[in-house]
């Protein structure tokens, strides 16, 4: 119960960091856009929780609606974030993939009743070759100098972090049961996750949050 109802509280101290540091951020569309997005997740985990403790139902459409969003988000976060062509095109051919995954995933199972798992998976590989991607062009520019003063190199650190550790979760779980395991690993990662952030909040200076 305490794990559960963790993640509440780690977006609620995030959003706090988050909107005490605003001044720092808000001269940029993605970083707010971004913030955006964790209020999402935050009422996301308010409305899953109620629902569960409420109707004794498992909240599916919730959290495939969420999953979904969160690859999607991410993707064209590093989509608009990246200046390089090429590294663009590599990152729209990987949006279009996803939501054609999506589809047909959305065709064949009932996205009422069952878990999306397969698109849950193909979301984190793909948002991990975003991330990937963004390092790979900052490594090639002179913002690698100051890249710790910059929040969008800590957004970038927490995900890649969380979604490598997952994927081999989501992975494997498919052929073994260790629930028990999994929220326990799953909570570390969200522990790390909600660190880089606050970080991120904390050492990030406004002129390199561009």
């Amino acid at each position: 119960m305490f794990i559960e109802y963790s993640y509440i509280g780690f977006y609620t101290i995030i959003l706090i960091v988050g909107f005490y540091h605003f001044k720092k951020y808000e001269h940029s569309v993605l970083l707010k856009w971004w913030m955006g997005f964790l209020v999402y997740s935050f009422l996301t985990e308010l409305v899953s929780r109620y629902t569960i403790e409420r109707f004794r139902i498992r909240a599916i459409i919730i959290y495939n609606s969420w999953y979904f969003l969160n690859a999607l988000f991410y993707l064209l976060f590093y989509f608009y974030k990246v200046n390089n062509r090429i590294r663009k095109r590599i990152l729209l051919s990987l949006i279009s993939v996803y939501l054609v995954f999506f589809g047909l995933q959305f065709v064949y199972l009932n996205y009422t009743k069952e878990y999306f798992v397969y698109t849950w998976m193909a979301g984190q590989l793909f948002v991990v070759f975003s991330v990937i991607i963004y390092f790979a062009e900052m490594l090639n520019s002179d913002k690698i100098i100051n890249i710790q003063k910059s929040l969008f190199f800590w957004i970038s650190l927490g995900v890649l972090i969380f979604n490598v550790v997952l994927l081999p979760v989501f992975v494997i779980g498919e052929l073994i049961d260790w629930q028990g395991i999994f929220e326990y690993i799953i909570f570390g990662a969200n522990i790390i996750l909600s660190l880089c952030f606050i970080t991120g909040f904390v050492l990030s200076k406004k002129e390199f949050n561009n």
